[in-house]
């Protein structure tokens, strides 16, 4: 079996290759949140984007115009890996 740390970096390069093809430049996320910063003309569902900062208002906004700032609690490494690949998954 693998470490933790490798499992991590595998998903971790994983988030990376997701996000890149849907157009995002960086992926952040710290204990308390995060943000995705897009690229110009990024690959996603703009739809699923809006309806998520409609519908959970509390947790998703936008941070200027190439930004999506999310406030979520976070008490493991997995629970943030586990978020953004949900996020990225949704605004597939």
């Amino acid at each position: 079996l693998l470490p933790e740390p490798v499992k991590t970096l595998f998903s971790v390069t994983q988030i990376k290759q997701q996000a890149e093809l849907l157009g995002i430049k960086k992926v952040e996320a710290n204990s308390g949140g995060g943000r995705v910063i897009f690229t110009q003309a990024p690959n996603i569902n703009a739809e699923k984007l809006i309806n998520l900062i409609q519908t959970q208002a509390q947790c998703y906004k936008f941070d200027g115009i190439d930004k999506l700032r999310f406030t979520q609690p976070f008490d493991s490494t997995e629970q943030k890996i586990e978020f953004i690949e949900t996020l990225l998954t949704t605004l597939s």
